[in-house]
């Protein structure tokens, strides 16, 4: 029990008065948290999504698979894929189709359908949801040539598709498909406003094409291109090598993305790097400030002390003073920095190394504030000579 006002109080008092050591450091926590928050943030996002594409089925552990040349690889039937599926590191084989479709009733639009590939799910759309597709179930696009397509969702749409009736002839048949969900038509990760569908429905559409039954087309004529998924980024190199021993044309997605894989992977160490560099410049900044302000007040100290303050009353007006101002200023910098990272990049992929590395953004200004708080406090009160003159007692 102090003699004079508690430490909450005082710290209360000289904010009033605008006399807290805290004004300086708050400004220099909020900033440069607030700068490194907004280059942590997308920094993150972008490294927690390259890692999550080299294992499971992301596109970075996929490879495009054709027979090339004719004769020089086996046609792509069930068969042929099912032996490519029983390769050693080799997850799934997923056929590559593409066939063209035309609006049903009054519609002027065309489009084409693709399979489904569940790593590229169109954003805002659950790749489960994708990977899930039923025999006429369909994703589109939100608007095809201006036709909107959003209230099909649950509904049905319309579309016609060729048929062989004869050599070189065809006819238009109808069908129903059934929308699940729509996406964004500014995205065209499967091309200008496709149509995503499951593997049996647009193989239906190919077959018709043909005039044969897709049981036919898929078990014996073949198809043109599948994607093999292996378990993860080191296995697409073995798995590349032995399809085109075999005459394949295999071609790892990840070549399209040139050295972006490999950049992306010297995040770590650059975050390391940078982190240690800049704990070290705000440590020296931080140590500036705390110490320059705390001196400034050796004389309120010291009076304080006189009013019967014990030195660990003046310690825990500084730990306050100091811990609640880097705090304050901590968290409205990361929570400046990720809203401006936020504006600017899209919505962060949160995950457990981004929260942590939040987390730590925020608690570590004030452990070092504080820490450095004490020490600037310990030699304050060993020079001041108010303090000598009570420091009994």
């Amino acid at each position: 029990m102090t003699a004079f006002l508690s430490p909450w109080q005082w710290l209360w008092l000289s904010i009033q008065r605008k006399a807290s050591s805290g004004g300086p450091v708050l400004l220099l926590t909020l900033v440069a948290t607030a700068v490194l928050a907004a280059v942590l943030v997308p920094l993150l996002t972008v490294s927690a999504s390259v890692d999550a594409q080299r294992s499971g089925s992301g596109v970075l552990t996929q490879i495009d698979v054709s027979p090339g040349d004719e004769g020089a690889a086996p046609a792509l039937t069930l068969a042929t894929r099912d032996a490519i599926a029983a390769m050693p590191g080799v997850r799934a084989v997923t056929a590559d189709l593409t066939v063209g479709v035309y609006a049903g009733g009054d519609g002027t639009w065309s489009t084409t359908v693709r399979t489904a590939n569940p790593a590229a799910a169109p954003p805002g759309i659950d790749p489960g949801l994708v990977a899930g597709l039923g025999e006429n179930e369909v994703v589109v696009p939100a608007a095809i040539d201006g036709t909107d397509l959003r209230a099909l969702v649950g509904s049905t749409l319309a579309i016609e598709y060729t048929r062989a009736s004869g050599e070189n002839e065809g006819e238009l048949r109808d069908m129903l498909l059934e929308p699940v969900a729509a996406y964004d038509p500014e995205w065209q990760g499967y091309g200008p406003g496709a149509i995503i569908g499951g593997e049996t429905l647009v193989a239906t559409l190919l077959a018709a094409r043909e005039g044969v039954d897709v049981d036919t087309y898929l078990a014996k004529s073949g198809i043109d291109a599948v994607i093999v998924t292996v378990a993860d980024d080191d296995a697409v190199s073995s798995v590349t090598a032995r399809l085109r021993e075999l005459g394949f044309v295999a071609r790892p997605q990840r070549d399209t993305l040139g050295e972006l894989p490999g950049i992306v992977a010297l995040f770590p160490a650059l975050f390391t790097t940078v982190g240690i560099a800049v704990v070290l410049l705000l440590t020296l900044l931080v140590t500036t400030v705390v110490r320059t302000a705390t001196m400034r007040r050796a004389a309120e100290f010291g009076l304080l002390r006189i009013r019967g303050w014990r030195i660990r009353d003046v310690r825990t007006l500084i730990v306050l003073d100091l811990g609640l101002a880097s705090a304050a200023g901590s968290a409205a910098g990361v929570a400046t920095g990720t809203l401006a990272a936020t504006l600017i990049g899209g919505a962060p992929t949160v995950n457990a190394t981004l929260a942590t590395a939040l987390g730590g953004l925020m608690l570590g200004p004030v452990l070092l504030a504080v820490g450095v708080g004490l020490v600037a406090s310990g030699r304050t009160l060993r020079r001041d000579p108010y303090l000598s003159l009570v420091r009994p007692g």
